[in-house]
């Protein structure tokens, strides 16, 4: 039994661990698109 919970308990665990790499992965390509846009934004007030 004890094994066997063992072995769930790290399933579940991996999966938290792969689903919170994938979130923050989102969460950092949306801080690279602002940051981009305000990027962008600095540099057409240059060019002017």
């Amino acid at each position: 039994m004890k094994i066997k919970y063992r072995i769930t308990h790290l399933i579940v665990n991996t999966m938290d661990h792969s689903s919170q790499i994938r979130i923050g992965a989102q969460e950092h390509q949306e801080k690279k698109k602002e940051e981009h846009i305000k990027e962008g934004k600095k540099k057409r007030r240059t060019s002017f």
